[in-house]
């Protein structure tokens, strides 16, 4: 008997339709809530596929970020939490790293990362019952136009490995979208590199 094979797409295409059920819900809040995108849904749902699952539960207690009053997002029954741009390791880095002889000698326009209309991270964990186990964020910053994305892709690129120097990080930038990739240890960067990559590849 042939088993089937899940590809990347099919996961995705479910999750599209999902979406759009998810669309129709009555909103509850005072606000409308911002929205991960398509793409980003369909990729949670291929993590699950590899054996990767949300993790919101452990991450309050293992992320450096306080998510205690964070806003969730449910999406295709995934938590995704709500980061201000205020709160994000980003803006926080500037006081922070001051004093650090390689980020005091760099021109970062800090402004650019106030102007996300949103940010969305998702926290995955593998699901095996070990001592160690490999986990990861991603996070969605949506932009006004796809010339701030860009900015902010360019501003990143040179502190983000200051910022996230125990963890490592991977960005990509794809019209108003900026990714974040990162864990909470940088033992975990082969996986994390190789989500990376699936994503940048499939994405259209």
């Amino acid at each position: 008997m042939t088993k089937k094979r899940v590809t990347f797409w099919a996961v995705v295409a479910q999750s599209i339709t999902l979406i759009a059920f998810a669309a129709l819900a009555k909103v509850t809040y005072s606000e409308i809530p911002p929205k991960p995108s398509t793409y980003f849904v369909g990729f949670t749902n291929y993590l699950d596929s590899a054996g990767y699952i949300s993790d919101s539960s452990r991450a309050r207690k293992v992320s450096p970020r306080d998510l205690s009053n964070s806003r969730i997002i449910i999406i295709d029954s995934k938590p995704f939490f709500v980061i201000s741009p205020i709160n994000h390791d980003v803006l926080l880095s500037k006081e922070s790293l001051k004093g650090n002889y390689i980020f005091d000698t760099m021109v970062v326009d800090y402004d650019i990362f106030r102007k996300p209309t949103s940010i969305l991270a998702y926290y995955y964990r593998q699901n095996i019952k070990s001592t160690t186990i490999e986990d990861g964020v991603i996070e969605e910053w949506n932009f006004a136009s796809e010339s701030e994305a860009k900015k902010a892709m360019s501003q990143l690129n040179k502190v983000h490995d200051l910022v996230y120097f125990n963890t490592r990080s991977f960005l990509f930038q794809t019209k108003n979208y900026l990714y974040i990739f990162h864990t909470r240890a940088s033992a975990f960067d082969i996986t994390l590199r190789k989500f990376y990559k699936t994503f940048k590849q499939n994405i259209k």
